[in-house]
């Protein structure tokens, strides 16, 4: 037997073994966000907060339950402090731009496959509208005396960095 034809059927028999003991999977992996980071004390507040849920749940009681209430609203107000302290850490090492890159990557939106026109959209749900079957008003209700009308017309404008940072300061 020549040697090529040796080779071949050992190659054939070694896959065959690295088939029947590792075949080969795919496998899917996910990868999660980045936790974000708590203070000492949000992450004992969290805790104390679990804890009470716990509580909550063996006893029933309304004694727990405003416990429960009172440390979550608690623990909601120390995440948004984190959350804003980390922001500000991130624009202070970074600058405006990373952070306001970051902040618009949670808010992409992915392409659609299907691409129809607004025109076809728009007679699609005049057409099974309720509103299209009834017949038109004849007059309007008068507006209430306690609404106020603007005289200045909405329009957009400029806004500057430091404007956005003014503004997330004042919170």
């Amino acid at each position: 037997m020549p040697l090529a034809d040796l080779i071949t059927v050992f190659c054939s028999k070694l896959v065959f073994v690295f088939d029947a003991h590792s075949p080969i999977v795919a496998r899917e992996i996910t990868v999660r966000p980045k936790k974000q980071s708590l203070s000492v004390s949000t992450e004992s507040l969290k805790i104390k907060r679990n804890k009470a849920y716990i509580d909550y749940k063996i006893t029933n009681s309304e004694k727990h339950y405003a416990e429960l209430k009172h440390l979550n609203k608690e623990f909601k107000t120390c995440l948004w402090k984190d959350t804003k302290d980390n922001i500000n850490t991130t624009i202070a090492a970074k600058g405006i731009h990373f952070a306001a890159n970051s902040l618009c990557k949670l808010g992409k939106k992915l392409d659609s496959k299907f691409y129809f026109l607004p025109n076809v959209i728009n007679d699609y749900f005049v057409s099974v509208s309720t509103l299209a079957r009834l017949p038109n008003p004849t007059s309007y209700p008068d507006k209430p005396d306690h609404i106020s009308t603007p005289n200045v017309r909405f329009k957009v404008q400029p806004i500057m960095a430091i404007e956005i940072l003014m503004a997330w300061h004042s919170m």
